[in-house]
C-alpha cells in the first residue's frame, strides 16, 4: 500500500483490468459464452465494455478506483472469467 492510498480504500488495479480485460480475446469468448453467442467474433472490445458494466453495476470503470463493493463485484466477475478460462484450456489439453 503506497501511503497515500488508505486502508479501506480500493486499489487502482481493478480500475486498471477493466480497461485492459475487453481487449482480451479470452475475455471477449468467456462473454460470448455467458450471452449466449455462438460466435465471439461478434463481441466487439464496446460490447465486452458493456457486459462488465452491466455485471458489475458500474455507470462507469472510475467506480473501481473509490467504490469497495464496485471492487468486489469487478472480482467477483473476475474470478467467474478465470474459472472458465481454466475450465476451456483443460478441455483443449483433454481434446489433444
Amino acid at each position: 500500500m503506497n501511503p497515500v492510498q488508505l486502508a479501506d480504500q480500493p486499489t487502482f488495479s481493478a480500475f486498471v483490468m477493466s480497461c485492459r480485460l475487453p481487449r482480451d480475446p479470452m475475455f471477449r469468448q468467456f462473454v460470448a459464452y455467458a450471452d449466449g453467442r455462438l460466435d465471439c467474433d461478434e463481441v466487439s472490445v464496446q460490447h465486452a465494455t458493456n457486459y462488465i458494466h452491466n455485471a458489475c453495476n458500474l455507470e462507469s470503470r472510475n467506480e473501481l478506483k473509490t467504490c469497495r463493493e464496485a471492487e468486489r463485484r469487478f472480482h467477483h466477475l473476475l474470478h467467474a472469467f478465470r474459472r472458465w478460462s481454466d475450465n476451456q484450456q483443460h478441455n483443449e489439453r483433454r481434446a489433444a
